[in-house]
């Protein structure tokens, strides 16, 4: 069972805490596949963590199936941070779609951190060139309890296609789904990631996928008239194998917990961010576009935990000064 928090001195399970000389509090962020991109991000912000607290404190990244279960953890109390999709984050907070009737009143933001793109990639061979080629073929639209499952099925529906139409969908792990396009297992798989991203990367280089752009009409209903979504756009360059511009949509990858969390955690989970952005960004490319203004504000519909607030403005203030 994830944890909240272990007071390592005492051996005992429990709540996490502020922080004293005697003791070493572990706090644990629930994040995705182990190979994927929440998981590495993870990593990046809680690295520092550990080496600066003086082994008072150590952020532990947690491997889960992904946004959907990370909120329901958090919710039970078995996380100190989730990593979530904005749309699941307000979702949440809300009450509605798979949190339905149980809205989060307590959710609170801690940052942003960067777009998480529609992303189709589809196999050498899969005889897809357009999102109309799509129906009849094998589909994987991830884990049934992370985002991107989700997302993915809300997109369908709000598209109007008629899922019926489509071939089996297949519900795997980034890494399985592209073992998939390359032993031509399945034919596509939808992704909700960030960008560089080491699992695209490798299905364009080993398998010859390709990426397709999520438009025509259905896309065009489900994607570009909702809250959710922002445009993004894939860079040509961005790997090797891209050439041109590709055009698609985004939600955005926000870090989140609930009011109850220590503040002292919350403090040096942002702090630590703010104190190694420049840096940050040759360490996680994902994280090239972090800003403290885009941490505050973007996909972030929970309200800010307080000493987020406050760690932010205080480096602000810092920053403004100097």
């Amino acid at each position: 069972m994830l944890r909240i928090a272990l007071t390592l001195m005492t051996f005992a399970i429990g709540s996490a805490h502020e922080i004293s000389a005697q003791d070493l509090t572990v706090f644990s962020i629930g994040t995705g596949d182990i190979d994927g991109g929440y998981y590495a991000t993870a990593k990046s912000l809680c690295d520092p963590i550990n080496v600066a607290s003086d082994r008072r404190l150590r952020c532990s990244p947690e491997p889960t199936s992904g946004s959907i279960y990370n909120l329901t953890m958090l919710e039970n109390g078995e996380l100190d941070f989730a990593f979530a999709q904005s749309d699941w984050q307000l979702a949440a907070l809300r009450g509605t779609g798979p949190f339905a009737g149980r809205p989060m009143a307590d959710l609170r933001s801690v940052m942003s951190l960067y777009p998480e793109t529609i992303t189709i990639l589809v196999g050498r061979n899969s005889g897809i060139y357009s999102p109309k080629d799509l129906p009849g073929k094998k589909i994987d639209i991830g884990l049934p309890s992370s985002g991107r499952h989700a997302t993915a099925l809300g997109i369908l529906e709000r598209s109007g296609m008629d899922s019926s139409l489509y071939g089996t969908f297949a519900e795997l792990t980034q890494e399985q789904a592209i073992d998939g396009l390359c032993d031509e297992s399945i034919d596509a798989t939808l992704l909700v990631i960030g960008h560089p991203s080491t699992v695209v990367a490798r299905a364009l280089s080993e398998c010859g996928a390709r990426i397709l752009a999520p438009n025509g009409p259905g896309f065009q209903r489900a994607l570009a008239n909702t809250p959710d979504f922002v445009g993004s756009t894939i860079a040509a360059g961005t790997y090797p194998e891209l050439l041109q511009d590709v055009e698609s949509y985004a939600v955005y990858a926000t870090l989140v917990t609930r009011a109850d969390v220590a503040p002292a955690i919350v403090n040096a989970m942002v702090s630590t961010t703010l104190s190694r952005l420049e840096l940050l960004s040759s360490v996680e490319p994902r994280l090239s576009g972090l800003t403290i203004d885009n941490m505050r504000t973007k996909g972030l519909t929970a309200p800010m935990h307080d000493e987020a607030t406050l760690a932010i403005d205080q480096f602000a203030l810092s920053s403004a000064k100097n």
